[in-house]
């Protein structure tokens, strides 16, 4: 049952930063490439498969197709590739310091016994537990080499990569981008550079934000072009709308002819001189004082323009808020227009929503990609599978971290006994992209995995109501100020979104959290034979 009100409850999912995920639902109908035997009816029968979706009886959304028995001792070809023998698979991980590691920013890594942030390389093992348990690897056993990051710098990063690489592993996780501690997309490049299966194939800033601009132009220019800006305030809120831009330029930026160009499709216009950038410092430290510093000139130029709503493409990250600090410097301009919600990081989670200016952003709705709490318990899928496996009391987990291990299993188990890097990405290329908006799924996002070179973005949507309290959308935690989605949280696709104006700013009929996970998103229950739930007595790593 969905409700408007916080039922008690708090998870603790993360922000998985740059993070992208499959889901499952129907059945399955992959070809059975490497000798994994995906799609045969030797795999659908095997006692680990479910028939019905064509996947593993993992409690994950997302698990991996079905494959075909494997008998212990079998040939599987030995050392078919760098890192890889006839029984391991060497894999190196990068971790963040451990000042770092601990820090309130860490990614969203905890310890379930504790309560307190965990470390990158617990929360490694401890995934990795949960995915060895169900996942085929050929007779293969995953083995772990950690190294912990020299800084965050591009020079820092190109020699971690160097040093990480030249242990010849078969794969490289980069766990310290998610604390800020290291890592990053020059490491990334780097490692992918050398043939050597990585993160989820590195894309630049302004590649990773296309889709944002395409849906936006859709959602914009199909229920918003030629009404009046009823959701500002007073001195806008009769007018017809007049539409401006905040986007983030130079390398870590906006292709903002993008966005222009799909927009204008719909017939969308930009007033003249209503298309504002803002450069944000690489010097973490500084930035807050730069969007300061730009936000006073970009505010009062889109003020000057006439501009009654804004699409808010910037961002909202971790160490710096420029919508945060643009909405306080609106405020300050005595000016109130709409605020058009693109879901570029993190505007759109609860948690950081709260930290703006919240008379401007009583005016914002729009795209909202995180999506709702559902209380009671485990709030997100990937806390559930989690805790299928270790419980609620016991481990360290990270989705973030989850993510990237993930990755690997479902790499590893479709390419089959013959493991090559060929192999690995070319069974990840088949993987089946469905859950949120291809399943009509609320809870659960969409997408495949990569090497699609840009993940397919999906999106709710929904509006700002600085009143409510509860949970953070999927975090789950406390504070005052949350969104209320549409119809029910439904998902919407490219292409997909609604031509005629949705009913926002309206309690009755908008949903703050779930009480239960809805019924289309539940996976399972399934049997978890011999975890920690069911009376293993598997030692998670922070306790060894």
């Amino acid at each position: 049952m969905a409700v408007r009100r916080w039922l008690l409850g708090v998870s603790v999912a993360a922000l998985a930063t740059s993070v992208v995920f499959t889901a499952g639902g129907s059945a399955v109908a992959a070809k059975a490439a490497g000798g994994s035997g995906v799609g045969t009816k030797e795999a659908l029968a095997q006692p680990d498969c479910d028939p019905n979706t064509g996947r593993l009886q993992f409690q994950f959304y997302g698990a991996a197709p079905c494959v075909r028995a494997w008998k212990d001792g079998a040939d599987n070809g030995g050392a078919t590739a760098q890192g890889v023998s006839a029984d391991s698979i060497k894999v190196v991980v990068l971790v963040p310091p451990e000042d770092k590691d601990k820090s309130s920013v860490n990614g969203g890594i905890k310890n379930q016994a504790t309560g307190a942030n965990g470390l990158s390389k617990d929360a490694v093992l401890d995934e990795n537990a949960v995915l060895a348990h169900s996942y085929h690897t050929w007779g293969r056993t995953v083995e772990y080499e950690f190294v912990e990051a020299t800084g965050t710098d591009e020079t820092a990063q190109r020699a971690d990569a160097v040093a990480v690489v030249a242990k010849q592993p078969f794969a490289v996780m980069d766990t310290a981008v998610f604390a800020s501690g290291g890592g990053g997309l020059v490491f990334q490049q780097a490692v992918a550079r050398a043939g050597v299966p990585g993160n989820p194939p590195p894309v630049t800033p302004t590649e990773m934000l296309k889709p944002y601009e395409v849906n936006m132009a859709e959602w914009v220019g199909k229920e918003l072009i030629g009404g009046k800006a009823q959701f500002g305030g007073d001195a806008v809120k009769t007018k017809k709308r007049v539409f401006g831009v905040i986007y983030p330029s130079g390398s870590t930026g906006m292709d903002i002819s993008v966005f222009t160009k799909e927009f204008a499709k719909y017939g969308g216009k930009i007033a003249p001189n209503a298309m504002v950038s803002y450069t944000t410092p690489t010097d973490v430290t500084a930035q807050a004082s730069a969007f300061q510093e730009q936000g006073r000139t970009l505010i009062a130029k889109l003020k000057q323009a006439g501009v009654t709503s804004i699409v808010d493409l910037a961002s909202a990250g971790i160490t710096a808020s420029a919508t945060g600090t643009f909405t306080k410097e609106a405020t300050s301009q005595d000016w109130f227009p709409e605020w058009l919600v693109s879901g570029v990081p993190y505007e759109d989670l609860d948690f950081f929503a709260r930290t703006f200016d919240q008379t401007q952003w009583a005016h914002a709705f729009g795209e909202v990609w995180f999506t709702p709490f559902v209380a009671g318990g485990a709030s997100d899928a990937l806390t559930s599978e989690f805790q299928w496996y270790w419980g609620k009391t016991q481990g360290t987990h990270s989705p973030g971290v989850f993510s990237l291990v993930y990755r690997l299993y479902n790499g590893v188990q479709l390419a089959g006994p013959n493991l090559t890097a060929k192999t690995f990405r070319a069974a990840l290329v088949d993987f089946p992209a469905s859950g949120g908006a291809f399943q009509n799924m609320i809870t659960n996002l969409e997408t495949g995995i990569p090497p699609a070179p840009i993940p397919v973005r999906g999106t709710a949507l929904g509006w700002w109501n600085p009143k409510a309290m509860g949970g953070s959308n999927q975090i789950g935690l406390l504070g005052t100020g949350k969104y209320e989605y549409l119809n029910g949280g439904k998902r919407y696709l490219t292409g997909q979104y609604p031509k005629k104006l949705q009913p926002f700013f309206q309690e009755e009929g908008s949903i703050l959290q779930f009480d239960a996970i809805p019924e289309q998103d539940r996976v399972g229950p399934y049997t978890c034979d011999g975890c920690p739930t069911t009376g293993g007595n598997q030692t998670p790593a922070a306790a060894s």
